[in-house]
């Protein structure tokens, strides 16, 4: 799509209120919207085919029985970067792979079941892949901020579903449902019954069900390159003694920062700022994040790319 169409009122007017209820149907929007079904379902198809948009059922972080989320930072040594960051990539339990500049190579998102599972798989887990020298973590201890509207969709796929970390959390029709819905959130639950060997209103209710639970939400992600995002950059901020609630307040309300959680290790909070380039993100850092009284210190590590997307994650409760 950004090589052959610009985006214009109608592709964004959809966008938006399919990030709202990605399964409206094209005859809703074309109502809405003021046009006819047939412009409606080809748009979207279009938006698809050139990976601007997607709609999927995002996940809840927590909602699967883990409890645990943080962040690793991993200092590479004696093997290419991007290799070890793939080899970092095929654990299950890295929902977010990115290669980074900075005083670390890779940033993985780690989902755990509990401190033990964190504790193994940075301890043991990590440290043994090839040409991983160093591993310090940052845990989450709260999720202010999750913008679940934004990935690089011409990047690596989000990757599996982690099992769930309880028995009977949720089961192996849920998660076959899921995988179903991560490839394509629009598609009929009648196909996705023939396919699973269930009956359409099995589907539906286990749809409603997880909506309800606010397991997942199904919604469009939108590409940040097909919307003019072409830079990113992690924070990790030191905030001034007894301001850290006053800074999480302000720092929430910026809008290029897409997220921001509570950490409890070397940083106070850690935050990811999106802009146009590499300059407005580093204004933002400069000028929004590091140059405030409730912020003491502040780390930037930019993005150099990134083999795991996590945008099929989020926190919806």
């Amino acid at each position: 799509m950004r090589d052959h169409h610009q985006l214009d009122e109608l592709d964004r007017a959809i966008i938006e209120r399919l990030r709202v209820d990605g399964r409206e149907s094209s005859r809703s929007l074309a109502t809405a919207l003021g046009t006819n079904k047939t412009t409606v379902a080809h748009r979207i198809r279009l938006l698809e085919e050139h990976r601007v948009m997607r709609v999927v059922a995002v996940r809840d972080l927590f909602a699967f029985g883990h409890q645990v989320l943080a962040f690793a930072m991993i200092r590479v040594a004696d093997a290419p970067i991007t290799e070890v960051a793939l080899r970092v990539a095929a654990l299950p339990d890295a929902i977010g792979v990115t290669v980074r500049t900075g005083g670390y190579d890779v940033m993985a998102s780690l989902l755990a079941r509990d401190l033990a599972h964190l504790g193994e798989l940075t301890s043991t887990v990590l440290p043994r892949i090839d040409g991983v020298a160093e591993v310090h973590g940052e845990l989450v201890t709260e999720v202010v901020k999750y913008d679940s509207h934004w990935a690089l969709l011409s990047g690596p796929p989000p990757g599996d579903l982690p099992d769930p970390a309880e028995p009977g959390s949720r089961d192996d029709l849920d998660l076959a449902i899921l995988r179903r819905l991560n490839v394509d959130a629009r598609r009929s639950n009648r196909g996705i019954a023939a396919e699973l060997g269930t009956s359409e209103a099995t589907v539906r209710a286990r749809i409603r069900r997880m909506q309800e639970d606010r397991a997942i939400r199904i919604q469009a992600i939108s590409d940040v390159r097909a919307f003019g995002i072409g830079a990113n950059a992690v924070v990790g901020i030191q905030t001034a003694d007894g301001r850290t609630d006053e800074a999480v307040a302000r720092l929430a309300a910026v809008p290029e920062v897409s997220m921001l959680t509570r950490t409890f290790g070397r940083q106070d909070l850690i935050a990811m700022v999106l802009g146009p380039d590499a300059g407005a993100v580093a204004r933002v850092v400069l000028a929004t994040i590091a140059d405030h009284p409730t912020v003491r210190r502040v780390e930037t590590f930019s993005s150099w790319g990134s083999l795991k997307n996590g945008y099929a994650w989020t926190r919806l409760r």
